[in-house]
């Protein structure tokens, strides 16, 4: 699977950020670029406030340096916060493949913010821009500030879609570290996958998939596919071509999963999933039809040793 990545964080410098919170940012983006140590991943680093810096382009970030302490140095701008002009600002200058950024690799860009943006109209065609260059973006709004409908919908509208699914709330920057695991988790996920933009569309669970062969046609379900809503794709024999598929247009993020975890804790003590036994002792999921129903014709056990006394 796809090792490559080019990562920027956009950090929020703007006055209304304390400058030990400032630090605590810092430490932050640290330890999220120490989880990545290894691969083949690129960084960048811009911060914005009313203007923008960047302080380290793809071309520019040395891990083999001392990295750390060149973040550390970083020394807070303060001033307004214009979070689109600071994004187009990403999109057209650090994704620039004058400045490092590859082809043909993720592009992700984080950023973290503390309030409602000055330039909050332009955000709609920033962020065209950003979709049109694939760049997936997560939005991490730190405060109270978000607790606003109007600056929650701004971080949705920087997340990419999704939002649900590439959008962090937390109450303080002591709070970031948190998150951290759940971000990476996600990044690791886009970073593994063969695609970028919008949403994992067609990555499989590790369950794999299910196969069944339908009037000279294979029908395989994608199983964790479409972020573990399911869905399916129909192939010719005879072509090897695709003849059919299906992804569900709306359903909730992890519905799959949540549905499935709903069902099988109803109405058991503790949660414990449902099941029922066949007559052989095996354990079965609900649904799942017994031996004898799978296998019309086939005699149950008693039938088929007669004379032998049954188990009741």
């Amino acid at each position: 699977c796809r090792t490559q990545a080019d990562i920027a964080f956009l950090l929020d410098g703007s006055g209304s950020v304390r400058p030990d919170d400032f630090s605590r940012m810092k430490t932050f983006v640290k330890n999220l670029i120490k989880s990545f140590l290894g691969r083949d991943v690129k960084f960048a680093i811009t911060q914005f406030s009313s203007r923008t810096t960047t302080h380290f382009y793809f071309n520019q970030f040395n891990i083999y340096s001392n990295w750390q302490n060149q973040i550390d140095q970083i020394r807070q701008l303060t001033g307004g916060t214009k979070t689109a002009e600071a994004i187009r600002n990403v999109v057209e200058d650090v994704f620039s493949p004058l400045r490092g950024s590859r082809a043909n690799v993720n592009k992700i860009l984080i950023v973290i913010t503390d309030g409602e943006s000055q330039d909050g109209s332009n955000l709609p065609g920033t962020i065209k821009l950003a979709d049109d260059k694939k760049i997936v973006r997560f939005a991490i709004g730190v405060g109270s500030a978000f607790t606003n409908p109007r600056a929650k919908q701004e971080l949705d509208t920087i997340a990419s879609k999704p939002a649900g699914n590439f959008v962090f709330q937390v109450g303080s920057f002591d709070a970031l570290n948190k998150i951290q695991e759940s971000l990476q988790a996600k990044i690791f996920s886009i970073e593994g996958s063969q695609t970028s933009g919008e949403a994992l569309k067609q990555e499989m669970s590790q369950e794999g998939f299910r196969a069944a062969y339908v009037s000279g046609e294979i029908q395989m379900a994608m199983v964790g596919a479409n972020q573990w809503k399911g869905g399916y794709k129909k192939y010719s024999l005879s072509s090897a071509q695709t003849t059919g598929s299906f992804e569900p247009s709306f359903l909730e993020a992890d519905s799959y999963l949540d549905k499935r975890q709903k069902q099988s804790s109803a109405g058991r003590p503790g949660g414990r999933p449902e099941q029922a036994q066949s007559s052989g002792g095996r354990w079965r999921r609900p649904g799942e039809p017994s031996e004898a129903e799978a296998e019309p014709g086939k005699p149950s056990e008693a039938e088929a040793k007669p004379g032998e006394p049954s188990e009741a």
